[in-house]
């Protein structure tokens, strides 16, 4: 349609003679200017409204260019879709023509023989009625901008030397509602109850967070709060401590926290979401197919009560969604996923029944310029009409730009508003997105943490640390970490020095001879357990042996030691034949999950259960021996001392 209309456009210049004087078609000349629209402005929607535009031209070539003019540039083809918005001012520009006449939509900066030599520039002015450029639909975008015209030799046919375009916003009558959301979230910095990696989020509360809690309160703005930011600062305004390079230190945010909090509890909650818990990386945990970090997250959410009464809105990874993170959110309350890969316009949508809030971001971003962004986003905010446009303001920045996009045809729409109405479509469609994500050596360290805060319960039954297990999980995965896997590594690192191997091999100090000398088939010998912690703990003592065949150690009993105190262990070790072996001891934790290091044990076996058996037999042989030859002594000194008579009766007796 573009080049249609080009074509037609052309062919009636050329019908009724409308070629300026001096301008014939000619082949453009290779560009050897630059044209860059400053300002651009529309008086109105009639048709003798007005489009402005102002620019700049400069020649930053080594040779000069001649008989230099400024003709005002336009497609006449609207523009009534994001898809065509992005086309045109992205990779398929149309060609556009310029106006056949008019007075101020030409500018002469040289005359045809004048040079307009290197270095130098000069500002311009071009300006036209709509019914000129042709500009008759409202509720559009149109292009415009402004073409060099000239010669590089002086002498000939002017030709294309360089042009600007920029994009312009034509509304219709009807005003264009707008959602504006003001997200509270900041990166993590909480370890775990009352103690905090760093003071980063002092500093957020006295800057970046305290404009956006401004905007927040704003009559007609909206707002979305991360759960962990509440979490983080209610920890710090009863006070916290902080990780230093000498141990913990005492918080100094606890005022600005609790000052914060009061001013967060007096918005409109009519017009406020939550999102997940620490806004985790969903996208990379659907990679890694990792479904704790959504279970974690939800856990986590509800466990802050001053969000409870609040819908739930998912931020998936880059704003980028996809069928497949619908699945993987399948089981989760979520009122909308707010999205920025949604092909079409329109602030409410869903696609296989999941609502979608189709959201501008970035607005302050710096990737255009400043009128570039500004005309654009106009531009995408006309087209989007009664369905309305949602914009994520997450920085100051973004605050500023969407001052500076805001015009009378534009009325605010509450959050609230916007979810109570149908969406626009129920088939939305989506810009195939892969978002940059945590990798999955990052998840399986995340899968490491959560089975040592596991052993570190079983240590330490009825720790606060393990109670807080998904929060700290949740953080550590948070999509703030994209771009600084480093940060998120300090957070691991500081979490994992809380409750991990190091922290559980000095949590208990194991205590035992070096060498035991068995006397028996099974003999029972101590060791002694030290807990180093402030809390109860429960552990166990287990051995490995050199030569099971001939020795073998049970576990001992589970035995529970309070804070500082320490406990003796009776081991009962049995053995199967003599000699000496070796062990190695150490403590575990019901399940079996190691606390200490191994302790090396020397245990010597020796057989003395058999010996001690024949010395028994032994002296039993000989006592009875003695016994009986002592009696034939004593019966024999009675005979010898006995009467005649006696004798003479015994033998009588005896005889007979």
């Amino acid at each position: 349609m573009w080049l249609r209309r080009a074509a037609v456009s052309l062919l009636g210049m050329v019908l009724v003679g409308g070629w300026p004087a001096a301008i014939t078609p000619a082949a453009a000349a290779p560009a050897s200017v630059t044209v860059e629209i400053t300002s651009v402005s529309v008086t109105g929607n009639l048709p003798t409204d007005e489009v402005e535009v102002h620019g700049r031209v400069s020649n930053p070539t080594g040779a000069p260019v001649y008989g230099l003019w400024m003709a005002l540039w336009r497609s006449r083809d609207p523009i009534d879709s994001l898809q065509t918005l992005r086309q045109v001012t992205g990779v398929a520009p149309p060609a556009g023509v310029i106006l056949p006449d008019g007075a101020d939509a030409y500018r002469t900066i040289t005359e045809q023989t004048q040079a307009f030599p290197a270095g130098a520039e000069a500002d311009f002015m071009l300006r036209a009625p709509l019914s000129a450029l042709g500009f008759d639909a409202t509720g559009a975008a149109y292009l415009v901008g402004a073409r060099a015209l000239g010669t590089t030799t002086g002498a000939g046919n002017r030709g294309n030397l360089g042009e600007g375009r920029t994009v312009i916003a034509l509304p219709g009558d009807q005003p264009v509602p707008i959602t504006r959301v003001v997200e509270l979230a900041a990166p993590p910095t909480k370890l775990t109850d009352n103690t905090f990696l760093n003071e980063d989020l002092l500093g957020q509360l006295k800057g970046r967070l305290n404009t956006l809690l401004n905007a927040a309160a704003t009559p007609g703005n909206s707002w979305l709060v991360d759960p962990a930011l509440l979490d983080e600062l209610t920890d710090m305004a009863d006070g916290y401590q902080v990780h230093s390079g000498s141990g913990l230190t005492a918080g100094t945010g606890s005022q600005a926290a609790a000052d914060w909090l009061r001013r967060f509890n007096q918005l409109d909650r009519h017009n406020g979401a939550r999102s997940l818990f620490a806004n985790p990386d969903i996208t990379g945990a659907l990679a890694a197919r990792d479904d704790r970090v959504l279970t974690r997250a939800l856990t986590a959410d509800s466990a802050v009560p001053l969000v409870d009464d609040l819908p739930l809105v998912v931020l998936p990874t880059g704003g980028s969604y996809s069928t497949e993170l619908g699945s993987y959110l399948a089981d989760a309350p979520v009122t909308a996923v707010l999205a920025t890969n949604v092909a079409d316009s329109g602030a409410w949508q869903s696609l296989d029944g999941v609502q979608l809030l189709a959201a501008s971001t970035n607005l302050g971003s710096s990737d255009s310029t400043t009128l570039q962004r500004r005309q654009y986003l106009e531009a995408a905010t006309v087209i989007t009409g009664a369905a309305g446009q949602l914009r994520l303001l997450r920085e100051p920045a973004d605050l500023a730009a969407d001052t500076t996009m805001t015009t009378a045809w534009m009325v605010p729409r509450p959050l609230s508003s916007l979810l109570a109405t149908a969406p626009s479509t129920t088939e939305a469609e989506l810009i195939p997105a892969a978002p940059p994500v945590l990798d999955a050596g990052y998840f399986d360290r995340l899968g490491d943490l959560d089975q040592y805060f596991a052993a570190y319960g079983e240590l330490v039954p009825e720790s606060t640390l393990t109670s807080e297990a998904d929060a700290a999980l949740t953080r550590a995965a948070a999509a703030a970490w994209i771009g600084d896997e480093a940060g998120g590594h300090r957070l691991v690192d500081a979490i994992e020095d809380l409750v991990g191997p190091r922290t559980l091999a000095k949590a208990v100090s194991f205590s035992a001879s070096p060498r035991f000398v068995m006397s028996s088939r099974s003999n029972e010998f101590p060791v002694t357990l030290t807990n180093n912690l402030d809390e109860i703990i429960e552990v166990k003592v287990v051995f490995t042996s050199e030569s099971p065949q001939r020795l073998t150690v049970p576990p001992s009993a589970l035995v529970q030691i309070a804070p500082g105190q320490s406990e003796t262990v009776n081991i009962r070790p049995e053995a199967n034949g003599n000699g000496i072996v070796r062990a190695w001891a150490h403590a575990v934790t019901e399940s079996g999950s190691r606390v200490t290091p191994d302790t090396p044990i020397t245990i010597e076996i020796t057989d003395l259960g058999f010996i001690g058996w024949v010395l028994v037999v032994a002296s039993a042989a000989v006592l009875a021996l003695s016994t009986a030859l002592r009696i034939r002594q004593v019966r024999r000194k009675n005979a010898a001392a006995a009467p005649p008579q006696a004798a003479a009766a015994d033998t009588e007796v005896l005889d007979g």
